[in-house]
């Protein structure tokens, strides 16, 4: 009797600690910025609204800008700097590639202080939580920038919250099958 009592427990303590890491994989992605375009100056009638468009933002999710230091920057600004590229007063400037941001709620502005009036800017909406709304649409594509769409996109979220919920179904049937 004591032995399946002991198993019960560890069992419980299995659960709750997949749980925990599955509510913290949920809790944060990493994003790629363009994917495996990466942050460069768009050709090709690529631009980086396309590809926000395409993912979902959280707080607390974050922004990898993969590029090459002294080719590009990172710079997050205001909207009025980033609907002008006024660079001249940055909230933030990363040099060095890869750069990384943490995301928080209502809108981002992102521009690269060397290309942006080549298009090298990106808006992202962030919602509060994973089931909120987000509070406006990034602003529309630069002009003459096209309306071609980039190839879909790898799996840049680091894991992906599919997966992770996935996990949190398994271990939740096979806690009430085995407990």
């Amino acid at each position: 009797m004591a032995g399946a009592k002991d198993s019960l427990v560890v069992m419980e303590i299995l659960v709750v600690a997949a749980a925990t890491l599955v509510v913290h994989t949920l809790a944060a992605t990493t994003y790629h910025v363009g994917d495996t375009f990466g942050w460069q100056v768009p050709s090709g009638g690529y631009n980086y609204s396309n590809w926000a468009t395409q993912h979902t933002f959280v707080a607390g999710d974050s922004l990898v800008f993969d590029f090459t230091t002294g080719a590009h920057t990172a710079a997050q600004v205001v909207q009025n700097a980033y609907d002008n590229c006024n660079t001249a007063n940055p909230i933030s400037n990363q040099v060095n590639g890869p750069a990384t941001f943490t995301l928080a709620a209502g809108t981002s502005y992102y521009v690269c202080t060397i290309h942006c009036s080549q298009g090298q800017k990106l808006a992202v909406s962030v919602a509060s939580s994973a089931g909120s709304p987000f509070g406006s649409p990034p602003p529309p594509s630069p002009p003459g920038s096209g309306t071609f769409s980039p190839p879909p996109p790898r799996s840049s979220a680091t894991p992906t919250r599919a997966v992770a919920a996935a996990s949190l179904i398994f271990l939740s049937v096979f806690a009430a099958f085995f407990c």
